[in-house]
């Protein structure tokens, strides 16, 4: 199947650790996920690996053909911000976003690799600001999923974006 290339490496040798891009393709659903998978060289992830960015981006780009792309995008982020690994102290929102920083320059390296910045606005409001060449639904699916899973019982969660480009402006509030 030939595809558009929509979504580009910000730098030739950006490159992604094999875990985080297993968590990403590990939630695609479509019937015929494997012969993507092997089309795109990402059938055998190493998850203590590095591998080059582009692949990974060809693979959204392919997919955002299928007619379901855009809740397909959220889910993956979603279900890789249910699985992502949090130490016990991390436990309210506030305190995950600003992880969020940290957290992309630990799964991406080599060159431009985007940027995260996560900022309190009041007491139940934060702003995230997410530079990056993936399809911007994974990025509101992951901030989304996030919220939701550091939120306290009971709340008023409302997560909204604004997209200019590449960037993602993200607003959390509860």
């Amino acid at each position: 199947m030939e595809f558009e290339r929509k979504y580009v490496a910000f730098s030739e040798d950006n490159e992604i650790i094999g875990a985080a891009m297993q968590g990403f393709v590990s939630t695609i659903t479509i019937a015929d996920i494997d012969d993507l998978l092997k089309r795109h060289h990402m059938d055998d992830i190493q998850l203590d690996q590095w591998y080059p960015m582009q692949p990974m981006l060809d693979l959204f780009s392919e997919l955002e053909q299928h007619p379901t792309a855009m809740t397909d995008f959220v889910a993956i982020g979603m279900k890789a911000a249910e699985v992502f690994p949090y130490p016990p102290e991390v436990s309210t929102i506030g305190q995950v976003m600003q992880t969020l920083p940290a957290n992309h320059e630990a799964v991406h390296r080599n060159g431009d690799i985007g940027s995260v910045a996560a900022e309190q606005l009041g007491e139940r409001h934060w702003r995230v600001t997410y530079r990056a060449p993936h399809p911007p639904d994974v990025i509101y699916g992951i901030i989304y999923g996030l919220a939701r899973r550091f939120a306290p019982p009971e709340n008023d969660l409302i997560v909204r974006r604004e997209i200019d480009g590449f960037t993602s402006m993200i607003d959390i509030t509860w």
